[in-house]
């Protein structure tokens, strides 16, 4: 059978197979068991009753297609049945979760970094708000979906050719992936009202976070302090503060842009000796980083191009 369902967790890798729980009692009936499932916060997907032999080794099911059920006047729902050769779907279990016995590098409780999916084509089809597993389909060359983690760092899966690949991506690329979270995060603010200022508010520390595990990386630590220059106007004075002792932890010279009364904005008045400076330097640092995002666009295109036969670019590796 064709190989084609996957469990994907950054700390151990891309492993076959989505595991099952299997042999558990119906709540209705304690003679009765489910069938075999997939089961994701509130929600699961079965194995279809009317499947003879599924494709399930040591507790998990290898190869199958989620297809629709529809029966007249009930719910429609899905379920795992015989692989269809028609289809070229993968489907992906995501489980951002640390493995048990395995410690972080970070204080992942100190970072508390936003923890989600974003996908590029894949469709979403469980998941689960409070553990963040879910599972995805990618059927498409070209489809994609990025892992974010609370510890900071985020992780690439690619459809390619009929494969899942795990893309490779520098701290600097999970930088300015978390700085377009940032950005997507405060579009939807308006701050004029209280409790969107607030949030707004929330958003900058979560950078700050990230800039102070990151402080020794002179790289992501530029990404993250151009983007916090860009919105220094209408930081806290403890959320500035907070900023420049980290810059001057490690000698940055751009510290100085964050010393209270520069600025006025929200907490402060004083003047604006060095606004127009900080403003062109933290564009010109955007500048690089917007030219990373085209160039990675570019890189993206090339691959969907050269899948679909109509590239001339230079095939990137994945």
């Amino acid at each position: 059978m064709v190989q084609n369902l996957y469990t994907y967790n950054p700390y151990n890798g891309l492993l076959p197979g989505i595991s099952l729980a299997i042999g558990v009692q119906s709540l209705h009936d304690s003679r009765k068991t489910y069938p075999p499932h997939l089961r994701c916060g509130d929600d699961f997907i079965a194995v279809e009753r009317s499947w003879m032999q599924p494709d399930i080794v040591h507790g998990r099911l290898m190869s199958a297609s989620v297809e629709q059920r529809a029966p007249e006047g009930k719910r429609p729902f899905k379920v795992f049945y015989r692989h269809n050769d028609a289809s070229k779907a993968v489907y992906v279990y995501l489980i951002p979760s640390m493995p048990d016995g395995m410690k972080s590098k970070v204080d992942t409780s100190f970072l508390n970094c936003w923890r989600g999916i974003v996908t590029e084509g894949a469709d979403v089809l469980m998941s689960d708000p409070f553990s963040g597993e879910a599972l995805v389909a990618l059927a498409k060359d070209g489809d994609r979906v990025r892992l974010f983690v609370n510890d900071g760092q985020v992780y690439s899966l690619l459809f390619k050719d009929g494969s899942l690949l795990v893309e490779y991506l520098s701290y600097v690329d999970m930088a300015d992936l978390r700085i377009e979270q940032f950005e997507s995060q405060i579009a939807g603010l308006d701050i004029s009202e209280e409790a969107d200022m607030r949030r707004f508010h929330g958003v900058l520390a979560g950078a700050i976070r990230l800039l102070r595990a990151t402080a020794m990386n002179e790289g992501v630590r530029k990404i993250f302090r151009d983007f916090l220059l860009e919105h220094v106007g209408h930081m806290t004075a403890r959320l500035r503060q907070e900023v420049r002792t980290i810059l001057l932890s490690c000698n940055d010279l751009f510290a100085g842009n964050f010393i209270e009364g520069h600025f006025g904005g929200s907490s402060g008045g004083g003047g604006d000796m060095v606004v127009s400076l900080a403003l062109h330097r933290a564009k010109a640092g955007r500048t690089e980083s917007d030219r990373r995002k085209r160039e990675r666009a570019e890189r993206d295109r090339q691959i969907r191009d050269e899948m679909k036969g109509g590239g001339s670019g230079k095939k990137q590796k994945a």
